[in-house]
């Protein structure tokens, strides 16, 4: 994610009183409930902007019980240790010290690095940064700037490399900044000979996607006074680099200095929560060939996974590898000849239309390339994430979470399951980023809850951190912040669909035109009532009928060396996935299904659905075909659509096969797998009001007894069963209400009497007196929370199954059927 203020822009702020104001962190104090595991494993309410400016200022009106402290790691391992003795930042944390039941959750640039010009002063104290030098230009900040410019000083860059070197540099407050030599880390060597780099220009090509510079006007006496030209250079129009850096790429050599810049928080700012942006594992695409990394990944690769005729057949010898041009290669495929007329515009189109052709996709070299380059860069972040948890234990006497940014529209999500303790992403409403053909759109007809419930299934929590987007007319934005109350309502509908599918809604991050919903005084609302329900919320599963298997090597398996975000790409799996999900999530006999990661699947995961349904899952391993065997020698059910079964696994190259194993399958098991080539999920994707080719596949797949069903439910009303991991003996039905009026802010309660809602009683359930509560987010209540025992009028109970009628609510309901014996979770203590 991006924010709309950078970390160093205010980097510096004068510090005044609060000088050197000691500050403690709030670990002890316990968050939404007081629970057996960490408070991080649980559900709980969040307002996470990254730098904290929209969060701080707050704290007391948004109840939230982690929040925002603020940013470090763009400018490198460093950036902790300036901006803890920022005045922003000590702003911040008396702000924290003030709400000590608010956990400090604090941000970490993870893909990129950059180096930045400072100013310091004679002692080496970094006084003013490169945002700052533009003060030089601004009336009414142009004699700060010149204060902190003293004669004695210097210019100098900050960074990554400088880190490195161990320069002798200074916080503002004249804390020394610690070099890598002090922290143990081993300098960097070249990819490709082993040579230890000492060539500054040779860090960023060899590590760096593509690194490129930033550039400032400033006045020629001004230029003079910094001594710019003694330390950078200009560009054609006379502005001055500023700034020079990228996108990092991973190898195991930057995992140790990824765990740095968690470390230096750690110690600098003792957060209770660390955020990794851009923790997204992808499918390379060409210009990665250019980077000594995947060079000498791919070079590795080929050592490890192919023979001498393999090298041979590929036009070069194994023992002369490094002679292969890999760029070239993927530039200059044998069929760029037949896209030369679309170059008459630009001369770029002919390798653009070339990069996207499907024939990439039985292309041995490309296959490699992409293997070797997501294998590289998953080592890293398991050795990150490894480090992480290390230093965690070592510096704060504690472990706290490493949270990601792990998009799953855009990401490899199941590979990095154990990356990370919990994924976050950002989710808009209104776009895709072109990673699937529509937008998901707004309520009534929108699932943003489908995000979570892929997300969940990595880390160790059962949940993700999301940030819902909405465009700005739809939110309370008022220029420098989340206060106008508007569209209130519309972030309520959001936030319930979030929480009741594994989501923990972000409130107040905004980017590329996107904006949280709300103000924070609906979010003050909205977590007031997550803080008493988050122990009915957390380590739940969900009871469910149908398993949708979603595959990251089919995802990966369809990408081209340019075609990795394009809808003809999506459409080959994920979009047919998309467009499955869509269809469960809004069916009106309320299907219950869960997400199936199909990448490490095995027969009790199969085990856990009556039918599984294999939406165009284009890989399928050995392995993964041997489970689907054993799942339907006992029994399951198979639903199989488009290209399923059509390429081999990584272990064969990702190699498109020669036969069709669905088919081989349903000859096997004629009345338990229903195959078709068509993608229904997709086409109800593109568009949903034609749902009949989804609904009579599901009927033709094999009727079943469903674990839920229910009568009379008003329209645009969701239904989800779940059952308590820590508490078996509790089951929860989450009801949402998305009958939302987009035009008004308005949404139309659920009022129908003869709402009733049927679900089979697990076999544990068998015996025992049942009781059940309603739990609704009301704003009359206390703590926006109603609480009300349901009498047996409204439950009745018979061979095996029970039936409740449904209370009336307006946006959300949990109805809770707890076993005798059950334990009662622990309840939220508010002050």
């Amino acid at each position: 994610m991006r924010h709309l203020l950078s970390a160093c822009a205010l980097a510096l702020l004068t510090h005044g009183a609060l000088g050197e104001r000691p500050f403690a962190s709030n670990s002890a104090h316990a968050p939404a409930g007081n629970f057996e595991s960490p408070w991080w494993q649980q559900v709980f309410s969040l307002a996470f902007d990254g730098h904290g400016n929209f969060v701080a200022p707050h704290l007391d009106a948004l109840h939230a019980a982690a929040a925002s402290l603020g940013p470090a790691g763009y400018h490198g391992v460093w950036d902790a240790d300036l901006n803890r003795d920022a005045g922003w930042m000590r702003r911040h944390l008396v702000a924290f010290d003030e709400q000590p039941r608010t956990k400090r959750l604090v941000y970490i640039e993870g893909a990129s690095a950059s180096r930045v010009l400072c100013r310091a002063d004679a002692d080496g104290r970094i006084v003013l940064t490169h945002h700052m030098l533009l003060w030089l230009n601004d009336p009414a900040r142009r004699d700060d700037a010149l204060r902190r410019i003293q004669p004695d000083g210097r210019t100098v860059w900050f960074g990554d490399w400088q880190f490195m070197q161990s320069h002798p540099l200074k916080s503002s407050l004249g804390h020394a900044l610690p070099g890598a030599a002090e922290l143990g880390l081993p300098p960097f060597t070249h990819p490709l000979t082993g040579a230890v780099i000492t060539d500054e220009g040779d860090f960023w090509h060899t590590r760096s996607a593509g690194p490129g510079g930033k550039y400032v006007r400033l006045t020629e006496a001004d230029a003079e006074l910094l001594d710019l030209a003694s330390v950078t250079t200009r560009n054609k129009d006379g502005e001055w680099l500023v700034e020079y850096g990228g996108r990092m790429l991973y190898d195991a050599q930057f995992a140790p200095y990824q765990a740095a810049k968690a470390q230096r928080a750690m110690a600098a700012l003792a957060p209770d929560m660390i955020h990794y942006d851009d923790w997204d594992l992808r499918s390379p695409g060409t210009d990665h060939a250019k980077s000594a990394i995947h060079v000498a990944a791919f070079r590795d690769f080929m050592q490890r996974r192919f023979n001498e005729d393999d090298c041979r057949a590929l036009g070069f010898e194994k023992d002369d590898v490094a002679a292969f041009d890999l760029y070239r290669h993927l530039r200059s495929p044998p069929w760029l000849a037949e896209f030369e007329d679309r170059g008459r515009i630009n001369p770029e189109a002919p390798f653009w239309w070339a990069a996207r052709d499907p024939r990439w996709l039985s292309n041995k070299i490309w296959r490699a390339f992409q293997i070797a380059c997501i294998e590289n860069r998953l080592a890293s972040m398991q050795e990150t994430y490894r480090l992480f948890k290390q230093h965690s234990r070592e510096t704060l006497g504690r472990e706290i979470p490493m949270v990601a940014n792990i998009i799953p529209t855009l990401s490899c999500l199941y590979l990095q399951r154990d990356c990370v303790d919990m994924a976050s992403f950002e989710w808009p409403c209104y776009k895709n980023y072109n990673s699937f053909p529509k937008p998901f759109g707004y309520y009534p007809d929108a699932r943003l809850g489908l995000g979570p419930r892929m997300a969940a299934k990595i880390g160790v929590t059962g949940h993700a951190m999301v940030a819902p987007y909405v465009e700005k007319q739809y939110c309370g934005w008022d220029g420098q912040g989340f206060t106008k109350r508007q569209y209130e309502t519309l972030h309520k509908v959001i936030t319930f669909d979030l929480l009741a599918n594994r989501g923990i809604p972000a409130f107040a991050l905004t980017w590329d035109g996107g904006y949280s919903p709300g103000s924070i005084h609906s979010a003050g609302q909205l977590h007031t009532f997550v803080n008493q329900v988050a122990p009915i919320l957390s380590q739940r599963h969900y009871i469910a009928d149908i398993g949708l298997a979603s595959s990251s090597w089919s995802r990966i398996a369809a990408a081209t060396p340019f075609a990795g975000w394009f809808d003809e790409t999506s459409k080959r799996h994920f979009a047919e996935f998309v467009g499955w999900s869509q269809y469960l999530m809004s069916a009106r006999d309320f299907p219950q299904w869960d997400v199936l990661p199909f990448d490490d699947v095995t027969p009790e995961d199969l085990a856990r659905f009556k039918l599984v349904v294999l939406p165009s899952v284009l890989v399928v391993t050995a392995d993964q075909f041997a489970a689907l065997e054993t799942y339907l020698k006992q029994g399951g059910r198979l639903l199989v659509t488009g290209e399923t079964g059509t390429f081999f696994g990584p272990e064969v190259l990702l190699m498109p096969r020669a036969r069709n194993l669905a088919a081989g399958l349903k000859r096997r098991y004629p009345d338990r797998v229903t195959i078709t080539e068509a993608k229904p999920g997709l086409a109800y994707h593109l568009a949903p009001a034609n749902s009949a080719p989804v609904r009579d596949l599901l009927r033709q797949a094999g009727e079943h007894p469903p674990v839920l069903t229910v009568a009379n439910a008003p329209e645009h009303v969701a239904v989800y069963l779940s059952q308590s991991k820590a508490r078996p003996g509790v089951l929860t039905l989450d009801l949402v209400n998305h009958a939302y009026d987009l035009a008004d802010d308005r949404i139309t309660p659920v009022t129908a009497t003869d709402f009733t809602v049927a679900l089979r009683l697990p076999a544990s359930f068998s015996s025992g007196e049942l009781s059940a509560e309603a739990i609704r987010y009301d704003e009359t209540a206390p703590h926006n929370t109603r609480r009300q025992a349901l009498p047996g009028s409204v439950v009745a109970r018979a061979a095996g199954r029970v039936t409740l009628r449904v209370p009336p609510f307006t946006h959300y309901q949990i109805l809770r059927l707890s076993r005798s014996g059950a334990r009662e979770p622990e309840k939220e203590k508010q002050e």
